[in-house]
C-alpha cells in the first residue's frame, strides 16, 4: 500500500498522522508494509494548505502513478469538520488522481483534540497524573491544552517525538470513541479499504 499524507505542517503533524495511519492500517487492516510518499511540501498554515494542495496531488501522481491512496489532513478550527471537508473537497474538483482515493480529515478543531482523547496514553508518555477528559472535541482550546501538558512534562524534550509517542501508545479505541472526527475518519478508511479490498475491509476491529 502506497500513501501520501498531506498536512498542514511537515514537521509535526504530517509526522504524527503518518504514525498514525500506520497503526490503523496495520492493526485494524493488517497491512504491514505502508509506504508513504516522501516529499518536501509543507504550506504555511491552512490557507496555503487548501490553494496549493490540488497542485500538489497532481504533482506527485505524476511522480508516483502507483499511489493507491491521497489522504489530506486539515485542522477544522471554529469550522464544523463536516463544512471544512465539503470546502476542500470542492477544491479538488480538478485532480487527475481519483476522487474515491483521496479521503479528507478533519479532526475537531485540530490535530491536538485527537492525541488527549485517550489521558492513558498522555499519562504515559508524559510522567503526569492527569485526569482524562470526558470530551476531548468539547474543549474550546485542544492545542493550548496540549501545549501545557507538554510543557508540564521533562520526560521528552521534542513535541514532535512527545506527540508522536502518545500515538504509539494510544488505545485506537478510545480515540473511536471519544472523537466523532475521528470515527468518521475511520470509516472513510474503511470505505476506502473495502472498495480495493473487501476481505480486510470485513475482518477489520478495533480492539476494546
Amino acid at each position: 500500500m502506497k500513501v501520501c499524507v498531506f498536512a498542514e505542517t511537515l514537521s509535526f503533524d504530517r509526522i504524527i498522522y503518518q504514525a498514525l495511519c500506520q497503526r490503523i492500517f496495520k492493526e485494524c487492516y493488517s497491512y504491514h508494509a505502508i509506504e508513504f510518499v516522501d516529499h518536501s511540501f509543507e504550506p504555511n498554515g491552512k490557507g496555503q494548505l487548501i490553494k496549493q494542495v490540488p497542485t500538489q496531488i497532481d504533482v506527485q501522481f505524476d511522480l508516483n502513478p502507483d499511489i493507491d491512496l491521497i489522504i489530506i489532513f486539515i485542522d477544522s478550527d471554529n469550522l464544523s469538520p463536516q463544512t471544512q471537508r465539503s470546502q476542500l473537497r470542492r477544491e479538488l474538483n480538478d485532480v487527475k488522481f481519483p476522487q474515491g482515493s483521496i479521503i479528507i480529515a478533519a479532526p475537531k478543531r485540530n490535530i491536538e483534540s485527537w492525541l488527549i482523547s485517550d489521558i492513558e496514553a498522555v499519562n504515559a508518555v508524559s510522567g503526569l497524573s492527569l485526569p482524562e477528559f470526558p470530551k476531548a472535541e468539547l474543549i474550546a482550546d485542544p492545542k493550548a491544552e496540549f501545549n501545557n501538558i507538554y510543557r508540564s512534562t521533562h520526560n521528552v524534550d521534542i513535541k514532535s517525538v512527545f506527540a508522536t509517542n502518545i500515538i504509539s501508545k494510544a488505545h485506537i479505541f478510545k480515540l473511536f470513541t471519544h472523537s466523532l472526527a475521528f470515527r468518521t475518519f475511520h470509516e472513510h478508511v474503511r470505505q476506502f479499504i473495502h472498495d480495493k479490498e473487501p476481505s480486510r475491509a470485513h475482518a477489520t476491529h478495533i480492539v476494546y
